[in-house]
């Protein structure tokens, strides 16, 4: 049985009070009165185990450093240092199911998704993707809340049997009417998401290209501007192969 230890205890006359000039101590187990950082214990919080709504602060012996810690100027750190690939790496890791809310509480202050990650982007066509050979091809991604940057670089060595409007696919679909809401008339309100090119090869586009995003959809469908301003869209060419990299931005779906 642990030994509840008290070196001294001196009450304060009428308030009913006890002050305790030492530890407050529980063999075993994290003082009160000092600090709980230490390099021979982890500390963590825990729910209850037996379903009860009652939770518990648990103190586990270990030979490792402090995980967490708090300074007096309020900023908090999770560290939780590892050895990877022979490089020391902080793989101390924050997990919110249900989102993190910022600025306030309500739904439009939460960020509740965050992902990057690499996918394959395709240059097929709207009415059929057709059969495309790359000499290289990379689709690389950041996600936050519902916006979206792409970066996407494709060379072409063999493009046919395309039909309909040259596409490049992404890694999410856009966002829907009832997403992006209504303007003061009640008319429907669009994001066509935007595309900034890095290179085209003229077998592609003999001119300036663009892209168009439509509503619900999982690729920017891609034309060229027919002179040297930005109006009077054209469809690209099918089956043009070539070198096709730039950088495109959307609202995916909520």
């Amino acid at each position: 049985m642990s030994t509840l230890k008290v070196d001294t205890i001196a009450t304060r006359s009428g308030s009913g009070s006890i002050t305790v000039s030492n530890d407050l101590a529980n063999t075993g187990h994290a003082s009160i009165g000092v600090s709980a950082v230490d390099a021979s214990r982890a500390l963590t919080v825990a729910g209850a185990t037996d379903g009860s709504s009652g939770s518990g602060l648990v103190v586990y012996n270990s030979s490792l450093a402090s995980k967490f810690s708090v300074r007096d100027d309020g900023l908090v750190s999770i560290t939780n240092n590892a050895t990877v690939g022979g490089t020391l790496v902080n793989t101390g890791l924050i997990t919110a199911s249900a989102g993190v809310a910022i600025g306030g509480t309500g739904t439009a202050n939460t960020l509740d998704d965050y992902e990057e990650g690499f996918y394959n982007p395709t240059y097929g066509a709207s009415g059929g993707y057709g059969n495309q050979t790359y000499t290289s091809r990379v689709g690389v991604y950041t996600k936050i809340g519902n916006i979206v940057k792409v970066w996407v670089d494709m060379t072409l060595s063999a493009n046919s049997s395309q039909a309909g409007i040259p596409i490049i696919t992404l890694p999410f679909t856009s966002a829907s009417t009832s997403n992006l809401g209504t303007d003061s008339t009640g008319s429907q309100r669009y994001e066509m998401g935007s595309w900034t090119p890095w290179a085209v090869d003229s077998a592609i586009s003999s001119g300036l290209t663009t892209g168009w995003i439509s509503v619900g959809s999982a690729h920017m469908t891609m034309y060229r501007w027919s002179g040297s301003y930005n109006y009077g869209h054209t469809n690209l060419p099918l089956n043009a192969t070539g070198r096709i990299a730039g950088t495109i931005w959307y609202t995916a779906a909520f």
